[in-house]
């Protein structure tokens, strides 16, 4: 679906899920490359800019905001192709920057002189993304504190595994984010020169973000650790209960085993003989279950 909206500056051409058409028609219309077009159709794309003669080429990969706890983090690709006189931006289903532009374009108190406002205004609501993402992590890193001695270890440790499996992949965007903008700040790239204190400062706190990241990483590697511990303590316990048990069951077995000899035997053929050797099998038992409780004390 395209859809062309008019600023008094510039065109504003917003198309969901682009076909062969839609791309004729930017490639004619606006002089876009078709190898730039056409890695809209990689599966995925980490965060990336180029600048051709005509127009820069921005492609910004950012999570969606959905249940970071319970659903594996999905990862949405937007492309944005700008110069002074347009801005073009391709994404696949219903994105949430189409809705951020509507709302942008609505919003009478915000002036948009160009396309590099518009797209400052566009990445400044996308932290808000990153932002939630980053609470419910802190939210979940101090239930895991508060728990980390109360619930199971088997049900922390995979409320942990998920939750680093997604911090990862969310680590992983926001560095290739960080690092992208980096380079357009530090460069002062073609189309982000005008507010050049404004991309400081939204480099600034992509910076923030992604060390956060970080340091929630180092600090659910080390619950994961703890948690590691407590599960290897636990199957060690059960271990040497198990060898207990057989410790124990050893001397009556082989009592058993040399009595169950078809031989003659001492005592075999007298009255008392079974409760003799049952008493026997039971004291050396208890016998060695003393000097084991001895040892371990």
């Amino acid at each position: 679906m395209r859809e062309i909206k008019y600023n008094k500056n510039f065109k504003i051409i917003t198309v969901i899920d682009p076909g062969a058409d839609d791309f004729d028609f930017i490639e004619n219309e606006f002089k876009i490359e078709r190898n730039d077009l056409e890695e809209f159709k990689m599966p995925y794309h980490l965060s990336d800019y180029d600048v051709r003669t005509k127009y820069s080429f921005l492609v910004i990969s950012f999570p969606k905001e959905k249940n970071f706890l319970k659903e594996a983090l999905e990862i949405e690709n937007v492309y944005f192709f700008f110069s002074n006189t347009f801005f073009i931006c391709l994404s696949k289903g219903e994105s949430l920057v189409n809705k951020i532009i509507d709302d942008i374009l609505d919003d009478p108190k915000i002036s948009l002189p160009n396309t590099e406002k518009l797209l400052y205004y566009i990445l400044k609501s996308l932290l808000k993304v990153y932002y939630s993402i980053l609470r419910t992590i802190d939210h979940e890193i101090n239930f895991l504190d508060k728990n980390i001695n109360k619930l199971p270890p088997q049900i922390l440790n995979q409320r942990i595994v998920f939750l680093k499996k997604n911090l990862i992949l969310f680590l992983t965007n926001t560095k290739s984010f960080y690092e992208v903008f980096e380079e357009i700040v530090k460069n002062r790239m073609p189309n982000f020169r005008r507010y050049s204190h404004l991309w400081e400062g939204f480099l600034d706190e992509v910076n923030y973000i992604y060390v956060r990241l970080e340091d929630y990483q180092l600090i659910i590697d080390g619950y994961q650790r703890s948690i590691e511990n407590i599960l290897s303590i636990n199957i060690n316990k059960n271990i040497l209960l198990i060898t207990l048990i057989q410790t124990l069951f050893l001397p009556p077995t082989l009592i058993a085993s040399i009595y169950g000899m078809n031989v003659n035997l001492p005592l075999a053929h007298k009255n008392y003989a079974f409760y003799l050797i049952l008493f026997f099998m039971f004291f050396i038992s208890i016998l060695f279950w003393l000097l084991l409780i001895k040892k371990k004390g």
